[in-house]
C-alpha cells in the first residue's frame, strides 16, 4: 500500500513538473494574441485558465493550471481586468496574475457633488454597481461602516482623484473614498471638537458653504455669515438647502420652492439642516473651522462667482437691487 501511495505521489509530482517545464519552455507563438480579460470575483482558477485559453493568451489552459498548482498560487489570484501583450509564455501570464497587474482606472470626484452624482462619476457605464454604491451610501451597515446621525454617508464621500481596479466595485470604491477622507481630515477633527460642533455638524455647514462659494477667498467669509446667523438664532436661508430639498440642484429656484415643507429648507426650519447636502472639499471644511470674523449677516451673488456682503437688511436690499440691475 505504501509503495502504491509513493508511486502515485511520484506520478503527480512528475505531472506537475512537466506542466511547469512546459510553462517555461513553451515557445512564444505569433498565433497567441494580446487581449484584455476580466476575472470576476470568486471565479475559480480553472475557469480563469479556460478564459485565457479562449482569449488566445495561452495555448493550453492545463499548462497554466499545472504551473499555478506547482507555485501554489491558484487560489491567490485577484479579481479585476488584466491586459496581456501578445506572445507571452504561460509563466509570464501567471506572474502577471500573481502580481495582480490589473488595469486601473482614474475617477475624479469634484467638490460639492451629491451622492447620486458621485455614483454616476464612479460607474458611468455600470448601472448595477452604481445602484449598489447608492444602496451602501443609504445603508452603510452591510459594508461595515458606522452610519452618521442621518443614517447615510452624504458628506463623507471625499472629493479627490481615485485610482481604482477596473472594473471598480461599489464596496471597493466606497472603502477607498472613506479611508482617504478620514486620512485627509484627521488633523481637523480636534479643531471641530474644540469649536463645540460635532464632525457631522461641521460637514453639514461645510456642504452649505460648498453650495454657495465659487471662489476660495470667499469661503471663510460665507462660513462667518452662517455662523453669525446661527449665533443670533436667525434662519440660515441658504438657497442650496432648498435646491437639495426640491431636487433642483443647479437649477433656478422659484419663490414657491422656498415654501417646500422639508427639514432641509432653511427658509422654514431654524438651525442647520439634518445633514450634509453634498460632499464638501477641504477648503469648505477649513472655512467652517476657521471662519472669517466679521459682522456680516447677508450676501448676494453679484456675478462671476462673487458676492456682496452686508451687515444690515437695508444694506442687503440695496445690494440685491444693484445686483438685479447689473444682471
Amino acid at each position: 500500500m505504501r509503495r502504491f501511495v509513493a508511486s502515485a505521489l511520484v506520478l503527480v509530482a512528475l505531472a506537475v513538473a512537466v506542466a511547469a517545464w512546459l510553462g517555461h519552455r513553451e515557445l512564444r507563438s505569433p498565433g497567441l494574441a494580446g487581449a484584455t480579460v476580466e476575472i470576476p470575483r470568486g471565479q475559480s482558477f480553472e475557469a480563469t485558465a479556460l478564459a485565457l485559453e479562449r482569449a488566445g493568451v495561452v495555448r493550453r489552459a492545463w499548462t497554466l493550471r499545472g504551473l499555478a498548482r506547482w507555485r501554489d498560487s491558484d487560489r491567490r489570484i485577484g479579481a479585476g481586468r488584466y491586459r496581456f501583450d501578445p506572445g507571452l509564455i504561460p509563466i509570464e501570464v501567471l506572474e502577471r496574475l500573481e502580481r495582480g497587474d490589473v488595469v486601473m482606472v482614474r475617477r475624479t470626484l469634484a467638490e460639492g457633488l451629491s451622492a447620486g452624482e458621485v455614483a454616476a462619476r464612479l460607474f458611468p457605464d455600470d448601472s448595477v454597481e452604481r445602484e449598489r454604491f447608492l444602496e451602501l451610501v443609504r445603508d452603510p451597515a452591510p459594508a461595515g461602516v458606522d452610519p452618521p446621525p442621518t443614517g447615510d454617508l452624504e458628506g463623507l464621500l471625499f472629493p479627490d482623484t481615485y485610482t481604482l481596479i477596473d472594473p471598480p466595485s461599489a464596496e471597493g470604491a466606497l472603502r477607498a473614498i472613506l479611508a482617504n477622507g478620514a486620512a485627509q481630515t484627521d488633523s481637523l477633527r480636534p479643531i471641530a471638537s474644540a469649536s463645540g460642533f460635532t464632525w457631522h455638524q461641521v460637514l453639514t455647514l461645510a456642504s452649505v458653504v460648498e453650495g454657495e462659494a465659487r471662489v476660495d477667498e470667499e469661503r471663510a467669509r460665507i462660513a462667518g455669515v452662517y455662523l453669525n446667523r446661527l449665533e443670533l438664532g436667525m434662519l440660515l436661508q441658504a438657497d442650496p438647502t432648498v435646491a437639495y430639498a426640491t431636487g433642483k440642484i443647479g437649477e433656478r429656484l422659484l419663490y414657491a420652492d422656498l415654501r417646500i415643507d422639508s427639514p432641509y429648507n432653511t427658509y422654514l426650519y431654524p438651525g442647520l439642516p439634518p445633514g450634509p447636502i453634498n460632499n464638501p472639499g477641504l477648503a469648505s471644511i477649513r472655512a467652517v473651522l476657521r471662519p472669517e470674523a466679521h459682522e456680516f449677516l447677508y450676501f448676494v451673488h453679484e456675478g462671476e462667482g462673487r458676492h456682496v456682503f452686508s451687515r444690515t437688511l437695508s444694506e442687503h436690499q440695496a445690494a440685491v437691487r444693484e445686483a438685479r440691475r447689473r444682471r
